[in-house]
């Protein structure tokens, strides 16, 4: 047996060295194929060209990391009867044109949840928390709900995207704040990896505001069920960390 295996050292030695990387190639496409034949067939893409391709959901799926805290909550939602007014959400000066969709979709969110007995859409501009709670007196609404988007990053299907939002409910007659929380939301593509024979294809990103969806899902959902008193203090662009 020891004299055979060196035979065939011998002789992979002493082929030319194109040749030799054929052999391999074809060693490698084999030694796939089995491992292929062995898992689920969805390991195996067959929908872009060149195909097919090796790719198990580890090596396709794109990767999503959230992240939600609670700086201030009244621990269960003691508001479920109380009339909410939505002011439109601030967005970075270079985004304007972010405040109406992701306004909106945290009203579609607020609406079929029912955190509130009932929602209004404020469209007022307002510059502080004074002039707010005056809109609110005005409208004659319990609490608002005011919206932050501190962080937007669309970088389409292909790259890294993201977004993180701030939710302040503030009762009108009072002024006082009830709940303050932040929560975010990150996409990142699959590397492409290169097994010499076949590469993977990593599936796309989701798009953005599919991610808002999510996030704003997620987020009217704690408004419903309530959180426990945080234990850490109010830390603005604590989300930050995540985009690292």
């Amino acid at each position: 047996m020891g004299t055979q295996q060196q035979g065939v050292t011998v002789a992979m030695e002493m082929m030319p060295k194109s040749r030799r990387w054929f052999s391999m190639g074809l060693v490698m496409s084999a030694v796939l194929a089995l491992a292929a034949c062995g898992h689920d067939h969805t390991n195996i893409q067959t929908d872009t060209f060149p195909g097919p391709s090796f790719n198990p959901p580890r090596l396709a799926k794109p990767i999503i990391q959230d992240a939600q805290q609670v700086y201030v909550s009244p621990g269960v939602n003691s508001w479920s009867s109380a009339r909410a007014g939505v002011l439109m959400f601030k967005c970075p000066p270079e985004l304007p044109q972010v405040s109406y969709p992701v306004t909106q979709t945290f009203m579609r969110k607020l609406m079929e949840k029912h955190p509130f007995l009932e929602v209004r859409l404020m469209p007022e501009p307002y510059t502080s928390l004074p002039e707010a709670l005056r809109l609110g007196r005005e409208r004659k609404v319990d609490v608002m709900v005011l919206g932050e988007v501190p962080y937007f990053l669309d970088s389409g299907t292909a790259g890294q995207s993201g977004i993180q939002v701030d939710l302040t409910v503030v009762e009108v007659a009072s002024g006082r704040q009830h709940w303050y929380f932040t929560d975010a939301v990150k996409a990142t593509p699959r590397p492409m990896l290169n097994l010499i024979v076949v590469e993977t294809r990593p599936k796309p990103t989701p798009p953005l505001y599919v991610l808002v969806e999510q996030l704003a899902g997620r987020m009217v959902d704690t408004l419903v069920r309530g959180a426990p008193a945080p234990a850490l203090p109010p830390i603005k662009r604590w989300a930050g960390a995540i985009w690292q």
